[in-house]
């Protein structure tokens, strides 16, 4: 806040500001200037750089004058106070104390209000604006939580019954499956065991007809020496001793 602690508005916009009825708590930095005379441009000027050389400190610059008479508004029909407040970082606000009368300070400012009440009444009503649109957004952000949750217990119950359903689903197909098995096994087991029955017969009859006996009694005959069976003619010698089986009795003769 820019003023000087003489000024007639300072104590009031203090007072108002830390008895608002919404509990909100403003912390004032004063920077104290003239108001009125031939120091206010140096002065008001010097602090305006001043505070904006720690902007990140504060939020807004308020000039607080109160009333007075017309002739001392001329102190802020001035180029170099109209320029640090129109290139100033925060915004600021003007209360000067004039219903009727508009400085330039006013018309750089980014809010003039006719007196240091109505700046401070304005920054009660900002805040509580603020607060209404967080609140406002709270519901929002509530409401819309609120369905995600139930859309997503909704999903999961679903999920959950189409898994129970399956699982149930399953289970009855295997309990089914298994009472199948076990009805059909004893006569699949007998058939597999008639069926090795057959094939073993099969095999056995292939046996006795293709084997070393079944080929004899053909007309066939083995020959051999020394106990090993002839596959070739050049496996004997003239002068050798050979044997040859026949389906009945066995002949030797001797190899020429």
């Amino acid at each position: 806040m820019l003023t000087s602690e003489r000024a007639a508005g300072f104590q009031d916009f203090r007072e108002h500001l830390s008895e608002n009825n919404f509990g909100y708590a403003f912390q004032i930095a004063v920077f104290q200037t003239a108001v009125q005379g031939q120091y206010v441009e140096s002065e008001l000027t010097a602090q305006l750089h001043a505070i904006a050389a720690k902007q990140k400190q504060f939020d807004c610059a308020v000039i607080i004058r109160g009333g007075g008479a017309r002739l001392d508004l001329t102190a802020f029909v001035n180029l170099e106070i109209a320029k640090a407040i129109a290139h100033f970082p925060l915004p600021v606000f003007t209360g000067i104390g004039h219903d009727v009368d508009e400085t330039v300070a006013d018309m750089v400012a980014a809010r003039s209000l006719k007196t240091p009440t109505a700046v401070a009444d304005f920054l009660i009503q900002h805040n509580l604006q603020f607060e209404s649109t967080l609140a406002s957004r709270k519901e929002i952000i509530s409401k819309i939580a609120a369905r995600k949750i139930h859309d997503g217990e909704l999903d999961l119950e679903n999920r959950k019954n189409k898994i129970g359903f399956s699982a149930k689903e399953q289970w009855k197909n295997n309990s089914r499956m298994l009472d199948y098995i076990a009805q059909e096994l004893p006569g699949l087991s007998g058939k597999l065991v008639k069926n090795n029955l057959k094939n073993l017969e099969m095999a056995e009859r292939s046996v006795q007809f293709l084997g070393p006996e079944a080929t004899l009694r053909r007309g066939y005959s083995l020959t051999s020496k020394n106990g090993e069976i002839l596959k070739k003619d050049d496996s004997v010698s003239a002068g050798d001793i050979i044997e040859t089986i026949l389906s009945a009795g066995k002949i030797s003769s001797k190899v020429i």
